[in-house]
């Protein structure tokens, strides 16, 4: 016998959404050699999303929407901040011009 290579697609009975490429190498036949069978499982689509990954992408939203409060909070607090230190020095600087004003009479 000589040596073949042949390919065929097959579907699965259990799941056929999903295909199996069986390679058949066929080699010389003798008492020392067997046949070879390389299966290779390959899904051309991705599967659609399970109740499993709804929730993980739920969860996903939920933290990067809980990130942006934080975010937005703490801009507010910066703000806050800048306003605080602008009025201090507002201020300050009031307090300032009068004592010049009170050391120049």
């Amino acid at each position: 016998m000589t040596k073949q290579q042949s390919q065929m697609i097959t579907t699965l009975d259990d799941d056929p959404g999903r295909t199996s490429m069986v390679v058949h190498d066929s080699c010389t036949w003798s008492p020392y050699t067997t046949r070879r069978y390389t299966i290779q499982q390959y899904s051309p689509t991705p599967p659609p999303p399970t109740a499993t990954t709804t929730i993980n992408n739920n969860a996903q939203s939920v933290n990067i929407n809980n990130l942006i409060e934080i975010l937005i909070d703490n801009n507010n607090s910066i703000q806050n901040a800048m306003n605080s230190i602008n009025n201090l020095f507002s201020n300050q600087n009031a307090m300032l011009l009068n004592l010049l004003n009170e050391l120049k009479k």
